[in-house]
């Protein structure tokens, strides 16, 4: 490694650090970078206005190896990225002029909660030359602690130095003053490292909290705008998720020692913010951190105890580190939240209630319900909650907790004493039967035990989650299966429709000629329908698809009526086919929908048929009658059949042994969509249905001669 030099401040003089600002793009360092660069440098001396240098401490030679904490070297010197014009995020990245480096970005404006006073974006928070506001300098020996110049630092910040740092991120001052971490590292819960701890996420050389942070808001390197705020990781002119907006940050007055109980209000060296006040000891539950009153129970960098910090991909859970939130939290980001109370995600992770409203049972709302009280943006128990027990604001001491409203020693009402609260084991997942005992996240605490979560419409069978509604192995409750061909329909188990007459009959399921419930595409239940089955006839197994009537006036099923392009007409529970004077032709979804072999007609139904006539060659070739009957009628039909049987004694006359679709005849005009012929294109005719011939007109039902006598109505059944 090569020793690097420290870059000269212009304009120092002795012990004063004020700030330095060269012509042209030299390079200022301020007092906020000062005293690092004096630690870095010191064996080789300060310039002084003379040109000479002061003697370094320690003796060693001129240059230092590496660059301290929050400085990257650039050219053989040591500079800020996050501040330096000639050096904007990167080195050589150099700003336009008029432009300043805020946050490692050339901007007009400074970003990220900083402010412009002369030509640097400056933490008006913490620097001593603009403490509170531009050119506002402390005097000799004070520090800029919470935008007020004292001889102490306040809102739980340290004197390192001369400056007023927070030792848990500060990589010069990790843990303590002068623990520098090594480059490379970074500070994290007050531990130098490679990765950052306690739910915080690392950008550049810092941990921060993208949630709060208006420098990398929601993400590293995504600063806020000039008068934004960062809140719930999303830049905004408002503070939401029961923060509140003091000077350019959004902070928890409940807990921030900066701004306790109001902004501005800062607590005093040695005291910590609790519930809105200062006091040297943490109330409400909470535990004294270093300088600050946190939860333990979920704080990702106090996990079950100060100092105990979850590694980068953990959470904080029931005081356990792990990669799940358990106890009935939800993970969001780098914490176990409870959504149905937590303004900053309430009802989902991210979901931010707006200024003024609180987190109730999940929804955002301005008032609470399910018997819980509103205390600044939350939601609340006030008859177990420590920081607000019987009342708003009113917190119990360390040791107390809150019992029945009152803060006293010990729980009462069957409740139990967990660390510094009162629970019920029986419910609280977090502490399930008994304390520390947490449920896992997918869990609920039932009577003392954890048992899987299955919501509102769900049920716990057997360790598994199902809708008794719907479940044939669970129908209407736990382990009530139904049987074989059943389904289970509203906690009822009932025969599943199957896709055919045929395929009722060969399951066992038919019950006689009558009407069923079929599904000809085997899928959902939702879209079967009603059918009427002969279960009788020469095996049983049909399905009726067309009934003609020529008493019926509504439908026309000639030669080229409309009848035939039909998907359904008329509801089968309002046919009368037991009578064959019915005025009301019936084409059923099965027409077109039931992939079929053969095809049987029959004059009636209910009684002794005069009339009927199948296929058994299988003609229709798993295709729907529709799709044969429709096309335009040629020559032999679209498909023909021959061997036709004859059944129940109907008349057979010599040759007419063929059943034709959509077929001519040849050499003459004589179309039909369905007819019984001599031959597939033969000149003669028994029966025919949706008939043309010249000289005689168009007929719905035709018998040639004395065939089958005068026919009013047809039935046409596929299998």
């Amino acid at each position: 490694m090569i020793a690097l030099s420290c870059l000269p401040v212009p304009g120092y003089h002795g012990t004063d650090m004020g700030l330095a600002v060269g012509r042209g793009r030299r390079l200022w360092i301020g007092f906020a970078l000062g005293w690092a660069l004096l630690a870095a440098c010191s064996g080789g001396g300060v310039e002084t206005a003379g040109g000479g240098t002061t003697p370094g401490q320690g003796g060693g030679g001129g240059k230092q190896p590496g660059c301290p904490a929050g400085l990257s070297e650039c050219a053989g010197a040591c500079v800020p990225l996050a501040l330096d014009p000639a050096n904007c995020g990167a080195c050589g990245k150099q700003c336009p002029e008029g432009q300043i480096c805020s946050g490692g970005l050339c901007s007009v404006d400074c970003l990220g909660g900083t402010a412009k006073c002369g030509e640097r974006c400056v933490d008006p928070d913490l620097d001593p030359e603009h403490c509170g506001g531009c050119n506002q300098a402390c005097g000799g020996g004070e520090v800029c602690s919470a935008g007020q110049c004292g001889l102490q630092c306040l809102g739980g910040t340290v004197k390192c130095a001369g400056k007023c740092v927070d030792t848990s991120t500060d990589p010069a001052h990790c843990g303590g003053c002068d623990l520098a971490c090594v480059e490379g590292e970074v500070c994290s819960a007050g531990q130098c490292g490679i990765d950052c701890l306690g739910g915080s996420t690392k950008c550049g050389d810092k941990c921060v909290a993208t949630d709060v942070d208006p420098a990398n808001c929601g993400s590293c390197g995504n600063a806020c705008g000039v008068g934004d705020v960062c809140s719930a990781g999303k830049c905004d002119l408002k503070c939401s998720g029961g923060t509140t907006k003091c000077g350019g940050k959004c902070v928890n007055t409940q807990a921030d020692p900066a701004n306790c109980g109001s902004c501005g209000v800062v607590c005093a060296p040695g005291e910590v913010c609790s519930t809105g006040q200062c006091g040297l000891e943490c109330a409400g539950g909470t535990s004294k951190c270093g300088g600050k009153c946190v939860d333990t129970e979920k704080d990702p960098a106090h996990c079950g105890g100060c100092g105990k910090a979850c590694a980068g991909d953990e959470v904080c859970s029931a005081e356990k580190c792990g990669l799940e939130c358990v106890g009935g939290s939800t993970k969001c980001g780098g914490k176990c939240v409870d959504i149905k109370a937590d303004p900053a995600n309430c009802g989902s992770c991210g979901k931010a209630c707006a200024g003024g409203e609180s987190c109730s049972l999940g929804a955002c709302a301005l008032e609470c319900v399910g018997g819980t009280t509103k205390c600044g943006g939350k939601c609340i128990d006030v008859q177990l909650d420590a920081a607000n027990c019987g009342s708003c604001g009113k917190a119990c001491a360390g040791g107390e907790v809150c019992a029945a409203g009152a803060c006293q020693l010990q729980c009462v009402g069957g409740t139990t004493k967990c660390g510094g609260k009162c629970v019920d084991v029986q419910i609280d997942p977090a502490n399930c039967g008994s304390c520390g005992k947490a449920c896992a996240q997918t869990e609920i605490c039932v009577a003392g035990a954890c048992k899987l979560n299955c919501g509102i419409k769900l049920t716990n069978c057997n360790g598994q989650c199902v809708d008794v509604q719907i479940d044939p192995a669970n129908c209407g409750s736990c382990g009530k299966a139904c049987a074989q061909f059943e389904q289970c329909e509203q906690g009822k188990c009932v025969l599943k429709p199957l896709e055919s007459c045929l395929k009722i009959l060969q399951a066992g399921q038919s019950q006689g000629d009558g009407k069923y419930l079929i599904d000809p595409n085997g899928g959902s239940p939702a879209d079967a329908f009603k059918v009427y089955c002969d279960m009788t006839t020469d095996g049983g197994g049909w399905t009726m698809v067309v009934r003609v009537s020529t008493y019926d006036p509504n439908i026309d099923f000639n030669v080229n009526g409309g009848g035939w392009s039909a998907t359904q007409y008329a509801d089968i529970d309002q046919v009368d086919l037991d009578n064959i004077q019915a005025t009301q032709d019936y084409v059923s979804r099965a027409y077109g929908e039931l992939p079929a072999a053969d095809v049987m007609l029959r004059n009636q139904l209910g009684k002794a048929y005069l009339y009927s006539v199948r296929t058994s060659t299988g003609f229709l070739g798993g295709k729907s009658l529709r799709s044969l009957v429709t096309p335009g009628v040629v020559d032999g039909g679209s498909a023909c059949s021959a061997g036709l049987v004859y059944m129940g004694g109907s008349p057979k006359w010599d040759g007419y042994d063929n059943l034709v679709l959509a077929g001519d005849e040849a050499g003459d005009t004589e179309p039909a969509r369905i007819a019984i012929r001599a031959g597939c294109a033969g000149d003669s005719e028994s029966m025919q249905i949706g008939y043309y011939r010249d000289g005689h007109g168009a007929f719905e039902v035709y018998s040639q001669g004395d065939h089958w006598g005068t026919l009013r109505s047809m039935f046409v059944f596929v299998r």
